[in-house]
């Protein structure tokens, strides 16, 4: 029982990578309202895209140009979260916090206090976090409902009302993932408790739900449960019951070693050693550099030992040592290559940081550096600085294009003005106050000649082109006439005078009203065609002005922001330099705590050896036997 406790810390670790919050479930799912305004939808597009700085560039240049009217509050919460993702807690926390008025309907304020409870939850602030959860007064959106009650399972967990958790984790749909890891963390902790058979149950549940997703992360949840389960049961002695339970670990999956390892201890302590040596073994054969591994080269020189087969145990203890030895320099060459920023050109080969794109296949970096860093790149700490390190990463990408359209923007800018400027004198001239003044004198006098034609009523004014030739010829008749009265008799000609001439005048001045009425019409649409010639002169006044400014607006914007990227850029770069330094840090000290302990199993390897063969020298000289 007393080799059972080294497989504790793994217990430890499995407990601690999978009892946290998950943050990629449910992330988008739930935030997305509806669609109203086109750069709301635009934004969304990258959001479930997986370009979460794209979409923050975009509400940020709809907010500033007010072009999210309709959807604004919407955008503040996609926004916020957005912030969030990024580590912005302040920007999110102040953006959520934005929502929280009179006017905003109850659904949003649902949404917000379950964003603000994630805040405070994480930043392992359980009390306010358990009371925002508490507020929300409705069913918010099936995912993030779903989430909700996981969280509060998880509060009541850390506040020791596991009645409450069981309560909260009902409410889970069954076919959520949320559900799963919610009965995994509950078994976890009714163990923990001493409640063994209680959690065993929800380990198993949890394990056998998980099985119905044939992905890997059900796989992993499944395997997770089952070697929990069966590293209970070898803490308290169920010998079978381990057996059982972890050979239902998948063998390719990466808990399978430490699987191998806590079995071959469960055949031993149930007094059948050459079975656990055997499955030690299967382990030792697999050669992998993980700590299970290291531990099964040991345990086999440990059971050999305590057979009473010293001879094999002190042949085991040795092999163990040179093992063990080989790993140390491993190790010491896998710091130095950590060290000269190998771990990182293996992120960034495998996947596990994408420097041009969003879809490239994600998986485990291989070589001789992963073996050792498996527990460090699951656990939290050290995935939060690879996400920083993938953030900054496509903050560098982003100003990089932005960088290559500067002198694009400048070149369409150039263009703009030029094509301006050609169309300014023809905009100028249609809007000449010269020629609109001329226009309105123009008018004017028009309307002096029409009021002067219906005061005086002038019907000869309103004859047509034919009529006014027409009394043309008969005023110079008339003329004539006068000069001829002396000379001959016009007696017949002056009666058809007066009988063209009246007629003429009668149908003048009995048309007249009509002619005058014409008239008047003809002023007023006059008038309307200058009013909308004055309007059109304005309007094209103001928009020749607006587009200048406009353009000069551009001008300014864009004058000196190659400069100002560039300096962002190489800010940028700094931070990606010291972010790796931290990744690189984080493993090497990893690594350098692995050392150690590797190190110390080793003396214990070669004491061990030195203390069988004294004892077998020993049993020689006095003539014993082993």
């Amino acid at each position: 029982m007393i080799m059972s406790r080294r497989l504790l810390p793994s217990l430890s670790l499995t407990v601690a990578l999978l009892c946290a919050p998950l943050s990629h479930a449910g992330t988008v799912d739930g935030e997305a309202g509806e669609v109203r305004d086109l750069p709301y939808g635009n934004a969304l597009y990258h959001y479930f895209q997986d370009r979460p700085l794209a979409a923050i560039t975009r509400l940020l240049a709809a907010r500033e140009r007010n072009r999210l009217q309709r959807t604004g509050k919407d955008a503040d919460l996609l926004l916020g979260n957005l912030y969030y993702g990024y580590g912005l807690i302040p920007d999110a926390v102040e953006l959520f916090n934005g929502l929280l008025d009179d006017e905003s309907p109850s659904s949003l304020r649902n949404r917000v206090w379950f964003n603000l409870a994630r805040v405070e939850y994480e930043q392992g602030n359980y009390k306010p976090a358990a009371e925002l959860l508490q507020r929300i007064d409705d069913e918010l959106p099936e995912s993030r409902q779903a989430q909700k009650d996981y969280l509060l399972m998880r509060l009541y967990l850390l506040a020791g009302d596991s009645e409450a958790a069981r309560s909260a984790l009902k409410r889970i749909p069954t076919d959520s993932i949320w559900r799963s890891y919610g009965e995994y963390n509950l078994g976890i902790s009714l163990t923990a408790d001493g409640k063994a058979d209680a959690g065993r149950e929800w380990l198993i549940s949890a394990a056998d739900r998980s099985l119905s997703d044939p992905g890997p992360e059900g796989q992993a949840l499944s395997d997770a449960a089952r070697l929990a389960t069966g590293l209970a049961s070898l803490r308290d002695g169920k010998w079978s019951q381990v057996i059982d339970d972890l050979r239902q670990v998948h063998i390719d999956g990466p808990l399978s070693n430490t699987a191998l390892l806590a079995t071959g201890w469960a055949w031993h302590l149930q007094g059948n050693p050459l079975q656990a040596i055997g499955i030690w073994q299967t382990l030792i054969d697999k050669q992998q550099k993980d700590a299970a591994t290291r531990e099964a080269h040991v345990a086999m020189g440990q059971v050999q030992e305590q057979a009473g087969n010293l001879k094999l145990a002190a042949w085991y203890y040795d092999r163990a040592a040179r093992y063990l030895q080989e790993a140390l320099d491993d190790l010491d060459r896998v710091i130095a290559e950590v060290e000269q920023g190998e771990l990182i050109r293996s992120l960034l080969e495998q996947g596990q940081i994408i420097t041009r794109g969003r879809d490239a296949l994600r998986q485990p970096p291989p070589g001789d550096i992963s073996p050792y860093l498996i527990e460090t790149m699951a656990g939290d700490e050290f995935q939060r600085e690879v996400r920083n390190l993938q953030q900054l990463i496509d903050i560098r990408n982003q100003m990089e294009q932005w960088q290559r359209k500067v002198p694009t923007y400048e070149l369409m800018l150039v263009e703009r003005q030029r094509a301006f400027d050609e169309r300014k004198p023809v905009v100028e001239q249609s809007t000449d106050l010269e020629r609109l003044e001329s226009l309105h004198r123009q008018r004017q006098d028009f309307a002096d000649e029409v009021e002067r034609i219906g005061r005086e009523q002038d019907a000869r004014a309103l004859a047509n082109e034919d009529e006014a030739d027409y009394l043309e010829q008969l005023d110079e008749i008339r003329e004539l006439m006068e000069q001829l009265r002396g000379e001959q008799d016009l007696g017949e000609a002056e009666n058809k005078y007066r009988l063209m001439n009246g007629l003429l005048i009668w149908d003048l001045e009995t048309t007249f009203p009509r002619r005058y009425w014409a008239l008047k019409r003809e002023l007023q649409l006059l008038d309307r065609a200058l009013d909308e010639a004055n309007r059109s002169a304005e309007s094209l006044r103001g928009a020749s002005a607006r587009h200048q400014l406009d353009l000069n607006d551009l001008s300014q914007r864009i004058d000196g922001q190659g400069e100002a990227i560039a300096g962002l850029l190489a800010s940028c770069q700094r931070l990606i330099e010291e972010q790796q330094q931290a990744i690189n840090h984080q493993a090497i000290e990893q690594l350098r705590q692995l050392r150690r302990h590797t190190q110390q199993l080793r003396l214990s390897a070669r004491y061990s050896v030195a203390r069988l063969y004294d004892k077998l020298a020993g049993d020689k000289a006095s003539g014993g036997s082993e």
